[in-house]
């Protein structure tokens, strides 16, 4: 048994170590034109040889390919090799999934777009959708002159609670028909044995990849080992908690439902979890709309949302201004309680409601601030994301794809 004194020694493969040097220098490679192994070193902190391993390897397959020589240096010398991806050498298909429409994309393995496709299913049954998804995938790629082998892997995402390690959606939630399709839908097993296909599917809820993504994309100097992302939007609260690149979701899928932590005893705001008291239940969005009916000073305003109350904040209005501090306060306290129990490097909050106000995140960040000083000194490390919340998903759907790609190709 480890003594309290001692410290966790956390153990890392070898294999690991190559994974993640191999997706490190993969996303240099996309995001840049080209790089020569001497780039790649130096940006990598890796000695040349350990970088020519990895290319050796990615070229070998064909996943990396001769971009062409680097200009003549003034004092003369060998021209350097520049190499880049090769975007023609898989395609991905991504799925955004609900009980009312589908959305189709497939990219190259560079993650540009080559096609997309939004499909209405709000009258279909789950197996008329998986028969529907089926016969328009295949319709997609022979539009590009493509096969079921030129694919890397199907990716698919969604409002709800997921099985991730099984492929079963357990839960659609947000403005889904509610148990329109069941529960505990095998989703993956379903989508291989509709196209025929033995390659990667992974289905997993939306904040998972937005998380994914915001992590990858913290600047150099802001990396952290560990890290809490929250997602903030109309249908919900969610998390991720990110250790070392990857997702932790805990041993029973559970730590980022922190949307479900009880707040409010004596609240008799009914949550979609079926208890009272939740983060979630206090904001959306009959919560905000009965304390606005309370409030003579906001009644015929016209705020029906969390969306529309942020825009009258930004208008100007007072009282909305005073209810939208509220909200930073209580995000803060939600903050403060994850922090509590995850102990991050640091905290990413990420809100996609359509209206945006600097109100809000001025008054979350102060009442992060107040909230490090109490008795209990927890300093919070937060950063604000701002980026497009669909194209943050899409982007760590497709980068998360390729991880468990690039994962499998190592294995072998």
């Amino acid at each position: 048994m480890r003594r309290v004194s001692e410290p966790i020694q956390e153990v890392r493969r070898p294999q690991d170590v190559r994974e993640g040097n191999t997706r490190h220098l993969f996303r240099l490679l996309t995001e840049k034109e080209s790089y020569t192994v001497n780039e790649l070193a130096e940006e990598m902190n890796l000695s040349r040889t350990a970088v020519q391993n990895i290319m050796l390897r990615l070229r070998k397959y064909g996943i990396v390919a001769e971009y062409g020589k680097r200009s003549a240096y003034p004092q003369g010398g060998k021209r350097a090799t520049a190499y880049t991806v090769a975007p023609n050498y898989k395609y991905g298909v991504y799925i955004v999934l609900s009980t009312s429409d589908v959305v189709l994309q497939i990219n190259d393995f560079c993650n540009k777009e080559m096609c997309i496709r939004q499909l209405n299913v709000y009258e279909m049954s789950y197996e008329e959708v998986i028969s529907f998804l089926k016969d328009n995938i295949l319709e997609m790629l022979q539009e590009q002159g493509l096969g079921l082998d030129d694919l890397f892997g199907i990716i698919i995402t969604l409002s709800g609670t997921v099985d991730s390690q099984q492929g079963i959606i357990l839960n659609l939630t947000g403005q889904n028909r509610r148990h329109a399709w069941g529960r505990n839908i095998p989703i993956v097993k379903d989508i291989k044995e509709a196209l025929g296909f033995n390659g990667v599917v992974e289905v997993d809820a939306i904040c998972v990849f937005s998380g994914f993504f915001s992590y990858a994309a913290l600047p150099p100097d802001k990396k952290a080992d560990t890290c809490l992302y929250i997602l903030a939007h109309r249908l919900g609260i969610g998390a991720v908690f990110i250790r070392n690149g990857i997702i932790d979701k805990g041993p029973h899928g559970f730590l980022g439902e922190i949307g479900h932590v009880v707040l409010d005893l004596n609240s008799k705001e009914v949550c979609r979890c079926g208890r009272v008291g939740c983060f979630e239940a206090m904001l959306y969005p009959e919560a905000i709309r009965a304390r606005v009916r309370k409030d003579e000073r906001l009644r015929g305003v016209g705020i029906e949302s969390i969306e529309e109350l942020l825009m009258r904040s930004n208008e100007g209005n007072l009282r909305a201004k005073e209810e939208v501090r509220s909200i930073g306060e209580l995000f803060a306290q939600l903050i403060y309680n994850a922090q509590l129990m995850t102990d991050p490097d640091c905290v990413i909050f990420h809100d996609a409601y359509i209206a945006v106000s600097e109100d809000f995140h001025e008054a979350l960040q102060e009442a992060c601030r107040r909230k490090g000083e109490g008795c209990v000194t927890v300093p919070i490390d937060l950063y604000i994301e701002d980026r497009n919340f669909m194209d943050a998903v899409r982007s760590g759907a497709v980068e998360y794809l390729r991880k468990c790609y690039i994962r499998d190709f190592q294995d072998e």
